[in-house]
């Protein structure tokens, strides 16, 4: 009897064995989901230096992404210097945006916003455009700090407006020979200089009956920085970059541009073309595919510059550049403070690359022209390649360790970007004092607040 028992149990045994081998080859032979299908993300080496930077691949990201989407993105153009780096850094190009984590676009008017998810993270925000329309600039800054870094401007748009314009240019003083312009109008909807008229006086926007002239009711008049700091005899003005890495909290960083120089020298006799008075690319000869390596030039050439005409100016700091560089990086501050609001993304975060337009007088006066919101990104020259090349890949770095990190203090990130050579700017609610602004007396900017402030 108990033989047969033992014989029963391994008999049950045996069964039991080959159920187990039959069912674990079922499992195997069974479809794989499509998710799991993805390919995996190439690898690529790191410079040990960076590899410290690198945001960790372990951690998840706080937005709900779905698993197919998870470390994918769409890029447009989709080869350009965005597209390279994310694919070095490991991720994997999505066919279609709808399908990406991460999407970039040089041209945010391609971005169809009522169907972009909440789980993407977009290098735009909808209410961008805002910040990039003079007219909506000069408004919000108005009557604000930020004003003492704009030139004079009337929105000839406006009734007040206009008719203090008008009341202005008819009680100028006759223009003197060889004298500076004195006003530009400025069509607030179109870019690269293409909208803006030279005005010798104000009265030329008059007509006859003293009123102003219809076409430009639409207009900025804004007025004409005569005194401006000259490089060999041309003017310029310096393209700098600013970055939100992240609106949750914010954080605004400061990135280094180049110098655009006018290819016409603004001294020489006799009349002037439209290039010599704007430093715009699109107004040099050549345009945006120009290669001559005179209309970029690095920071390092004005720097230089200041250090070289500093003897003729015996009213200007010891620190020349210290003091540029200080009010550059307040005027963003300020810039800032009436968008902080305005500016918000669609999802849980959005990251976003700026650029701004500054000129500097002989009193070391800084001047903002303009703000763009999706700035060009150029490679024509060596001066702006080697910007572009490295801000690229650097700001990606910061906003990658942002959306890794699920702490809203990031550390992380704020130590990727102190590294990679970015200036904080915006902390969350704090505006950080600038490096450039240390021990440096403020009442030069107390004091042009108190006079935008009256």
């Amino acid at each position: 009897m108990a033989r047969k028992r033992s014989r029963l149990r391994a008999l049950v045994a045996c069964v039991a064995a080959a159920s187990l081998t039959i069912t674990w080859r079922l499992l195997r032979r069974a479809p794989v989901a499509p998710a799991a299908r993805a390919p995996s993300a190439p690898r690529v080496a790191h410079a040990p230096e960076a590899a410290a930077l690198l945001p960790s691949k372990r951690k998840r990201a706080t937005r709900d992404v779905p698993r197919h989407a998870q470390r994918t993105f769409f890029a447009q153009p989709s080869n350009g210097r965005m597209a390279t780096t994310l694919l070095g850094l490991g991720w994997r190009r999505a066919e279609r945006w709808q399908d990406a984590e991460l999407l970039w676009y040089q041209k945010k008017t391609l971005i169809d916003w009522d169907r972009v998810k909440p789980w993407q993270l977009v290098n735009h925000v909808r209410a961008e455009k805002h910040i990039g329309s003079k007219a909506d600039l000069h408004h919000r800054l108005e009557g604000t700090p930020a004003a003492a870094w704009t030139p004079e401007t009337y929105d000839l748009k406006d009734a007040n407006a206009r008719a203090t314009f008008v009341d202005l240019a008819a009680r100028e003083a006759p223009r003197a020979a060889g004298e500076k312009p004195r006003w530009l109008l400025k069509d607030p909807i179109v870019d690269g200089g293409n909208g803006i008229e030279i005005l010798d006086a104000g009265a030329d926007a008059l007509d006859a009956a003293g009123g102003l002239l219809p076409d430009h009711r639409t207009k900025l008049a804004q007025r004409y920085v005569s005194d401006l700091l000259l490089l060999d005899g041309h003017k310029f003005d310096l393209r700098v970059y600013w970055v939100v890495a992240s609106f949750a909290p914010p954080l605004v960083y400061y990135y280094d541009g180049t110098l655009r120089v006018s290819l016409s020298n603004f001294t020489a006799d006799g009349p002037r073309d439209k290039a010599a008075d704007l430093t715009n690319a699109a107004q040099q000869k050549g345009g945006h595919s120009s290669h001559d390596e005179r209309s970029r030039q690095a920071m390092s050439a004005l720097w230089a510059l200041l250090a070289r005409r500093a003897p003729d100016f015996p009213a200007w700091p010891a620190d020349a550049a210290g003091h540029v560089k200080c009010e550059i990086r307040r005027a963003i501050q300020e810039i800032w403070k009436p968008y902080a609001k305005v500016l918000r993304p669609q999802g849980p975060d959005a990251f976003v690359l700026f650029g701004a337009d500054f000129m500097i007088d002989e009193k070391l006066g800084v001047h903002l022209s303009e703000i763009q919101s999706g700035p060009g990104l150029p490679t024509n020259t060596k001066a702006v390649r080697e910007v572009v090349e490295a801000m690229i890949p650097d700001f990606a770095a910061v906003v990658l360790a942002v959306r890794d990190e699920p702490d809203a203090a990031h550390a992380t990130a704020k130590a990727v970007a102190q590294q990679r050579g970015f200036e904080l700017l915006v902390d969350g609610a704090a505006a950080p004092a600038p490096a450039s602004c240390e021990g440096r007396r403020a009442s030069w900017l107390e004091e042009r607040q108190e006079l935008t402030m009256r």
